[in-house]
């Protein structure tokens, strides 16, 4: 687990990591960026995958010095996500009577509330679109579409 002041902390190059992002034109601010709001996966000989921006940065705690960072192709790195996102829970499908029970039970609180606007709490209501493409991260300062929201 990657603790906060660990993420301060500057990264030290070596001279491997230092020729990748040459050639690859990559430069170190990007991997500050992918370190403190990017994707954090364990690697081989216990190292870190981050990953950000379309930047993959392959990071040595112990060390604390880059080992090599690439940038991801663009159709790829457009579905990469600042966050770990985990799998759905399936639910087990509704009988008939559960759906007519949930269709009773959803006409009989829209009724009360339009019937008595005293309930009502707000005057906006804020929708959050929580799909697939709230995950891609090209919001500047967050880690994916849905924290910039936030």
């Amino acid at each position: 687990m990657v603790t906060n002041t660990e993420v301060f902390t500057s990264i030290i190059s070596g001279d491997h990591g230092r020729e990748r992002r040459l050639e690859r034109n990559i430069e170190k601010i990007d991997l500050k960026r992918a370190k403190r709001y990017g994707m954090a996966e364990p690697s081989r000989h216990r190292r870190i995958k981050y990953t950000y921006g379309g930047i993959v940065f392959i990071y040595d705690p112990i060390k604390n010095c880059e080992v090599t960072s690439w940038k991801l192709p663009i159709e790829q790195a457009s579905d990469t996500s600042g966050t770990k996102v985990f799998k759905p829970t399936i639910l087990s499908r509704n009988t008939e009577a559960d759906k007519q029970t949930e269709i009773h039970r959803h006409n009989f609180q829209t009724s009360f509330l339009h019937v008595i606007r005293a309930t009502w709490k707000s005057h906006s209501v804020l929708v959050v679109d929580m799909s697939g493409s709230m995950r891609k991260d090209d919001i500047s300062g967050a880690r994916c579409r849905s924290d910039g929201v936030w």
